[in-house]
């Protein structure tokens, strides 16, 4: 995000408003993280969850990300499920997971300079129907080696990155996401130009 910019809400007021709202429409709340995953109230439900091989599943992969100053190259863990809700109007169930993921970032264009990447973030995954489709955001802290990269001055090393994918599991064990995620330092220090970045990943599901 430019540092110029002058209208709307700071960056790390938005980034805590989205996160703040996907909580919200999932229902979590402090008792909620005492129920046990998977437990859903109807038998539809369980069988969504079941089809998109929830509860003790954890996954390792692959992402690539293009921007067009600097592609990326990523390796991450997904957590099993630590929370889940069932909804019983038909409108499948969420998921809250962890993703912790180190990453290598390097500049195009003649823009001879990279930087290493390491992070962590929970997000919630939305199974609308009983097929293993899903709709995933996320939010939360990253470190990068650098603090001016490609051309952008991102200022300091600690950037908080908003993330929002969709993507599919093929056979319960093949998941590819396609993701859209902006980094940015949510105003601790000027300048703060931010990165975005498009990235596909596939995982294995175990």
């Amino acid at each position: 995000m430019s540092s110029n910019q002058s209208r709307g809400p700071a960056p790390g007021v938005r980034h805590t408003l989205l996160f703040s709202a996907l909580i919200a429409f999932a229902g979590v709340s402090p008792a909620s993280f005492s129920q046990p995953v998977n437990t859903p109230a109807d038998t539809a439900s369980t069988t969504a969850s079941a089809l998109a091989g929830s509860g003790t599943v954890q996954a390792l992969g692959l992402r690539v990300g293009h921007h067009g100053q600097y592609n990326s190259l990523s390796a991450f863990w997904q957590t099993p499920v630590w929370w889940s809700k069932a909804f019983n109007n038909g409108w499948g169930h969420v998921d809250l997971y962890g993703e912790a993921v180190i990453g290598y970032w390097d500049a195009r264009n003649g823009k001879a300079n990279s930087m290493w990447q390491a992070g962590f973030a929970p997000f919630l995954r939305w199974w609308p129907t009983q097929a293993p489709f899903f709709v995933e955001a996320g939010f939360g802290p990253n470190v990068m080696s650098e603090t001016r990269f490609a051309g952008y001055d991102i200022s300091t090393a600690l950037q908080f990155g908003s993330h929002i994918g969709m993507g599919y599991v093929f056979n319960k064990k093949h998941q590819v996401t396609l993701r859209a995620s902006h980094f940015s330092n949510a105003s601790i220090k000027q300048p703060n130009d931010g990165l975005n970045i498009l990235q596909l990943d596939y995982a294995y599901r175990f």
